[in-house]
């Protein structure tokens, strides 16, 4: 909780940055009257007499008063409240740094009189009525302003920094024409200003101003001046003005795109101008190689003529490979001499040197970009406090810590998107180049991943030899081993590698190991606890390796703990792997991370089968496992990383790890049937079994594999395909005995001949089924075959005993909370109420299956429980009723691309036909 006390201006109390309403009248008096003498005890009496403005009524009224005063203000103040009570009177407890007046008198002694005086908000204390607090208290305050600000002054004066100033002093004049320092001072500057003529004049105006209203003479300080500026004294002329600098590099003439970013920099402009009052700071960060300094540069050069007084650039080097960081110090002595023309005038001292800075820039509307910055550290000096100046940053790092102390605004720059990087490429190599061989330059935009370093080397490599293919360089680019080789210039500064190479050299060891090894990782994106599992440390370690990786832009956050690589980064990483670690460590990486997400799945399990039969124990203490407590969050797990668990599955085949290759494509295959991706598991089921046929099967899997591939054949209407694979587990759980392999493979040919309209053969296969699985495990399978067996009654028309199936399936299923399957009971029983009509009994069911549906994920039960309850409803005599539920289930089947979708679609035509 951080409280924050302002007086420099309108009375305010700030809790985390939230005005504090704050009771007015004699509260706030009381407030003013202990923060202007903060942790110093005011008297009973002073503040009796300051509360009533010298007249108090009896001293036992007053104080009874003042008691309920400071209980309202208390009140008020809440969590903020400061006042203190003592023996003597009450006093305001004020932290250090936490009142803008002691701020105020703190940068003072620094000699930081800009950043000082821009701490006042205002007339002081102006929403506070009381006549003697602003006699007594205010009106020394505005005195002491006004001190500082002669002292901001002189030392513009003293170095030179001239522009403006004659603007600011005529004002002050005006405001304060009593103050014979504001008169000199604008003597002064008119003179060195080769104004002397006008210098004499305003002579001659504090003159008259001084006699007409005080009847006396101007001091002696102001007449020797006078004297001096007559006779043209050399020693009055001072270090000369220099012109307004013009640093900024010119920007690239390939510039295309970034038209958000470019508009978000010119609106904070537009603000800040709007605002008149905010010190503006833009941090553009994004990866190496990504075009920060490019898109800085071009919109500053289109911004110039907004800054007349000079735009200011530097290169901190913060990611060199040739050179260390650019001091800030150094980076400051060159911006000071931009506009002070004797080195002489430039102090020795950082400190001072800093105040001088931004003294000089006070007035100014100065531009300032600093490229390439290493932290917050480093650009902090170089940050100018006047509202005037804008200030933007590039960097490799966020740089998040500008945010909290100087109110700056993030900019993190992407790549660029398709149609940007075909702009580019054309205009570096021309678009004839592009229509010519389109297909070469869709592959280029691809590999490169929008990175426009990578762009334009290709275009380099392209413009040197024009004779060369496209299609040759894409071809080049496809080699995932040689892509960041075509992509290298023999320069460390313009290749890909050597760019990336900068940000990696500066992370911490621990974090640079961290990189290396998640390019093991073959997701597109992955979580902490999988990071916290590759790398063998602690969930932490992970997560703190990860931000750093963020922070330098080697990742990208995608928000929910999960992070990315860029394409070209993953490369980099995987040959950083390869030249660090050995090939047993990789190996082990790789293990480790199979262990993570099969112990995950298993711990996520979204059916109560016996599937998982781990072939290695758990690397304990090593590898973390996410736990999930309900069958959402398991479905959440599995929607967030089935992707990975196939990346995974092709992994383990490529890389010979056999032990994993059974067990994912189970843990895979349960999750992409519950929600209806049977052409994925098709083409995985098919991988795996062509590896199992081609390889030693130690473990016999291949007949799994054709009873996935039957079951997802069947799914997607190839009945033929389905019973041939079924037949083949047939004779293969015959010959081994396993009797689980011969009751899926008769359940799956009952339902495929169900679906060719051979009923009467359907119903010997799912008897024979329902007869195996009584011998199977104790009977474990019967629930399954009950759901087939009832399907093929209802084909029959023997819809009783349909019905008598479903209730024993679903009180089984039920027994053993497998939602999934006990939605798919519903939605059959529903449909065999519909065929009965018994209409409210279908609508109970099948409610109770759209909500189970959907809270598990599967899809196509969803589609069919929503087609059922539109029957529901039209024999209700609800037509528009019917359609809305009609139309949900032929967006559900249309998504899933189900043949159901056309029947549902021309039931749908025929029926707005008639209306």
């Amino acid at each position: 909780m951080t409280v924050e006390f302002a007086v420099l201006g309108p009375l305010e109390v700030r809790l985390d940055g939230v005005p504090v309403p704050l009771p007015s009248g004699r509260s706030r008096v009381l407030l003013a009257t202990l923060l202007l003498r903060a942790n110093v005890v005011v008297s009973i009496d002073e503040l009796v007499d300051r509360l009533w403005d010298g007249s108090p009524p009896t001293p036992a009224r007053a104080k009874s008063t003042l008691h309920m005063v400071v209980s309202r203000l208390r009140q008020a103040l809440g969590d903020a409240d400061c006042v203190r009570t003592s023996a003597e009177g009450y006093f305001a407890s004020v932290a250090p740094g936490t009142l803008d007046l002691h701020r105020f008198r703190a940068l003072v002694d620094e000699k930081r009189f800009a950043d000082a005086l821009a701490l006042w908000r205002g007339p002081v204390l102006a929403n506070v009525a009381s006549d003697s607090l602003h006699r007594d208290e205010v009106a020394p305050l505005v005195d002491e302003r006004l001190e500082v600000l002669e002292r901001r002054i002189d030392a513009d004066v003293e170095a030179g920094a001239l522009t403006g100033l004659v603007a600011e002093l005529r004002v002050l004049t005006r405001q304060h024409p009593l103050r014979e320092r504001f008169w000199a001072q604008l003597m002064l500057v008119l003179y060195r200003s080769e104004q002397q003529a006008e210098a004499l004049a305003a002579y001659r105006a504090v003159s008259g101003v001084l006699g007409e209203e005080l009847g006396i003479d101007p001091g002696p300080a102001l007449r020797d001046l006078h004297d001096r500026v007559l006779r043209s004294d050399p020693d009055l002329a001072g270090p000369r003005p220099t012109a307004a600098p013009r640093q900024l590099p010119s920007g690239t003439t390939h510039f295309v795109g970034r038209s958000q970013e470019l508009d978000l920099l010119g609106g904070l402009l537009d603000s800040a101008e709007a605002a008149g009052g905010s010190v503006i700071v833009s941090a553009v960060n994004g990866t190496g190689g990504v075009g920060k300094t490019t898109l800085a540069l071009h919109w500053a050069n289109r911004m110039k003529d907004r800054f007349p007084d000079g735009q200011l650039y530097v290169n901190l080097r913060g990611f060199d490979p040739r050179r260390e960081p650019l001091a800030a110090a150094d980076a400051l002595r060159g911006f000071l001499g931009a506009f002070i023309a004797d080195p002489k005038g430039i102090p020795d001292d950082g400190d001072a040197q800093v105040s001088l800075y931004r003294s000089l820039l006070s007035t100014k509307r100065v531009l300032v970009v600093l490229d390439n910055a290493r932290d917050a550290e480093q650009v902090r000096p170089l940050l100018p406090g006047s509202p005037t100046c804008f200030t933007v940053i590039t960097s490799r790092n966020r740089l998040e810590g500008l945010v909290v102390t100087d109110d700056a605004s993030l900019l993190a720059l992407d790549v660029l998107d398709d149609a940007e990087s075909l702009a580019l490429l054309g205009r570096r190599i021309g678009t004839a180049a592009l229509t010519a061989e389109p297909q070469a330059v869709e592959r280029i935009v691809a590999l490169c991943g929008g990175l426009p370093l990578a762009l334009a080397i290709v275009a380099a490599r392209v413009v040197a030899n024009p004779r060369s293919s496209l299609a040759t360089i894409a071809d080049e680019l496809s080699s995932e081993q040689g892509r960041l080789d075509v992509l290298d210039t023999g320069d460390l500064a313009t290749s890909v590698r050597g760019v990336f190479s900068w940000s990696y050299k500066h992370l911490s060891e621990p974090t640079a190991r961290v990189f290396r090894v998640l390019a093991l990782h073959p997701g597109a994106h992955f979580a902490v606890p999988a990071v916290a599992s590759a790398a063998a440390i602690p969930i932490e370690a992970a997560r703190e390796a990860l931000l750093e990786l963020v922070r330098t832009n080697l990742l990208l956050s995608l928000g929910s703990d999960r992070f990315q690589y860029h394409d070209l980064l993953r490369m980099y990483a995987a040959e950083l792997s390869n030249e660090v670690e050995d090939a047993a460590e990789r190996r082990l990486v790789q293990k480790r991370l199979f262990s993570h997400y099969l112990y995950s799945a298993n711990a996520a399990k979204i059916m109560e089968l016996d599937w998982f039969t781990p072939h290695e124990p758990i690397l304990d203490g090593v590898v973390v496992v996410v736990g999930v407590g309900s069958q959402a969050e398991a479905m959440e797990w599995y929607e967030a990383e089935h992707n990975t668990l196939a990346s995974l599955l092709r992994l383990a085949i490529s890389g010979r790890f056999s032990e994993y290759v059974d067990v994912l494509q189970n843990a895979l295959w349960l999750f992409m049937d519950m929600t209806s991706r049977w052409e994925q598991t098709v083409a995985l089921s098919e991988l795996v079994l062509e590896y199992f046929e081609e390889v030693e099967d130690p473990y016999e899997f291949a007949p799994r594999m054709k009873i996935d591939l039957a079951a997802s054949h069947g799914r997607r209407g190839r009945f033929e395909k389905s019973i041939e694979y079924s037949r083949a587990v047939l004779d293969a759980g015959h010959e081994r005995g396993e009797l689980h392999l011969q009751r899926k493979a008769l359940n799956n040919m009952a339902m495929a001949y169900t679906e060719l309209g051979r009923h009467q053969e359907a119903v010997e296969f799912a008897e024979a089924a329902l007869e195996v699985s009584s011998r199977d495990r104790g009977g474990m399978g019967r629930r399954l075959v009950l759901n087939t067996l009832a399907i093929i009654y209802g084909r029959l028309g023997e819809h009783d005993k349909a019905e008598g199936c479903l209730r024993e399936a679903l009180e089984l299923n039920r027994l053993r909370d497998d939602t999934h399957t006990v939605s798919q009971n519903l939605v059959v029983l529903g449909e065999t109420y519909c065929e009965l009509r018994k209409w409210d009994q279908a609508r109970e069911v099948l409610v109770e299956a759209l909500e189970l549906s959907r809270a598990n994920g599967s899809r196509y039960n969803e589609a069919t429980s929503l087609s059922l309850l539109g029957d529901v409803r039209e024999a209700g005599g609800d037509e528009a009723g019917a359609e809305v539920y009609r139309k949900q289930a032929l967006d559900v089947f249309t998504e899933l691309d189900m043949p159901e979708a056309h029947a549902l679609r021309a039931r749908l035509v025929a029926a707005a036909g008639e209306a």
